[in-house]
């Protein structure tokens, strides 16, 4: 389901649109591909113990370039901080130090899915996904494939049965 939001992109300060997924609502920026999602969220999209695996007590992020400018919270308004996702700290996502929430730039939603071979479900409202969790194109041939094997099972089935009633 995608629907308004009353928040504002971080990056762009535009207005972030809803999806909706799992149960899940998400903040997504149409401009920059960008996803807002409150604490649990990542965790319950994944379906891992928490948003942050193996978060270190204190977060030591690399230092960001001068250019690169923080994020502020959609939903606070403070400045987000960069968090390694996990130990090895190469994929870095931004999480605001008072309510917890995490900002994913574009691409950051796939790269943790691969991480946990988790795929993402497709929103109820456009039939599509943020192209920050698009399936690869090899796992879209496998879907295909099933859903033609599918369709020659229902159509077996059909016949089957047909033959059963006339029999009758």
């Amino acid at each position: 389901m995608v629907c308004s939001s009353a928040m504002n992109c971080p990056v762009d300060q535009v207005q972030m649109r809803q999806l909706q997924d799992k149960g899940i609502v998400m903040d997504w920026c149409e401009l920059c591909d960008g996803i807002w999602l409150d604490p649990g969220e990542l965790a319950r999209l994944t379906r891992t113990a928490t948003d942050l695996p193996a978060l270190p007590p204190q977060p030591t992020a690399a230092p960001r370039k001068p250019e690169q400018k923080q994020p502020a919270c959609p939903r606070c308004g403070f400045l987000t901080e960069p968090v390694p996702y996990e130990r090895d700290a190469s994929l870095e996502l931004d999480r605001c130090p008072r309510c917890h929430g995490l900002w994913l730039d574009r691409g950051e939603l796939q790269a943790i899915y691969d991480r946990v071979n988790a795929r993402p479900a497709v929103t109820a409202q456009t039939g599509t996904v943020p192209s920050t969790a698009r399936a690869a194109p090899g796992d879209r041939l496998a879907i295909l494939f099933l859903l033609i094997v599918l369709i020659a099972v229902i159509g077996l089935a059909a016949a089957l049965i047909g033959t059963l009633v006339h029999r009758s």
